[in-house]
């Protein structure tokens, strides 16, 4: 008998990496990639597209905004690492 062999597929892991931007570097990014804003609301500012509305965090909650923020905006407004990074 024989012994079956199995290759996993190799995944692309060259993805460039995100890093924390400042509130004013966020919000540059948002308005580069057509949303509008920021506008006032309950308790954080919000930006507007035609697909969704993002909070934005409030400017003494931390220095940078964190990457994890970074990627939950990119997952809504539903674009790509890269467009992100070019905008």
């Amino acid at each position: 008998m024989s012994a079956l062999t199995f290759q996993i597929p190799k995944k692309n892991w060259n993805m460039p990496k995100l890093k924390s931007l400042s509130r004013k570097e966020f919000i540059k990014k948002l308005k580069a990639l057509g949303l509008e804003g920021p506008f006032q609301g309950g308790d954080h500012q919000f930006m507007c597209s035609k697909k969704c509305k993002i909070k934005i965090p409030n400017p003494h909650s931390q220095k940078d905004v964190p990457t994890f923020i970074i990627q939950l905006t990119i997952k809504q407004l539903e674009i790509s690492r890269d467009d992100w990074i070019k905008a």
